[in-house]
């Protein structure tokens, strides 16, 4: 591979991995939306749980508790059925990013290992040059010394 040729396809295979991340991203912000608003509705249902006996009987005079759990019960039966689809969401998009991360990090090897080729070759013609002109040398010293 040529110098331009690494740099191009670590650069595509990069972007490929910031784009899945980013799709995976949003998916993981949406499950933590989520998450968080079933565990207010926790919390608003435990507060109702704590309110004073007196608060109870009225509001159980007028129907309101069970208007209140039906509501709450419907909220988390929605909450609940946009997590799964979420969750079904961010399970589609684990393979993607893990071939991504796969062809991005065989990328980064391949460079690597070009880039350590290109050195070693590197050594070798230096060492191949330092020899003969050590060999030239000698033959030279020998030269002017007969």
């Amino acid at each position: 591979m040529r110098p331009g040729n690494d740099s191009a396809l670590v650069a595509v295979t990069a972007a490929r991995l910031d784009q899945e991340t980013a799709r995976l991203r949003a998916v993981l912000a949406e499950e933590a939306r989520l998450r968080a608003a079933l565990a207010r509705l926790d919390a608003q249902a435990e507060a109702a749980r704590a309110l004073p006996e007196q608060v109870m009987r009225g509001l159980r005079e007028i129907g309101a508790d069970l208007s209140w759990q039906g509501w709450v019960g419907r909220s988390r039966a929605a909450l609940n059925s946009e997590l799964a689809l979420t969750l079904a969401r961010k399970e589609q998009a684990l393979p993607p990013l893990r071939r991504a991360f796969g062809k991005a990090e065989a990328a980064r090897a391949l460079v690597a290992h070009h880039l350590s080729a290109r050195h070693h070759d590197s050594q070798a013609r230096e060492a191949q040059r330092l020899e003969h002109l050590a060999l030239l040398r000698l033959a030279d010293a020998r030269d002017h010394t007969s």
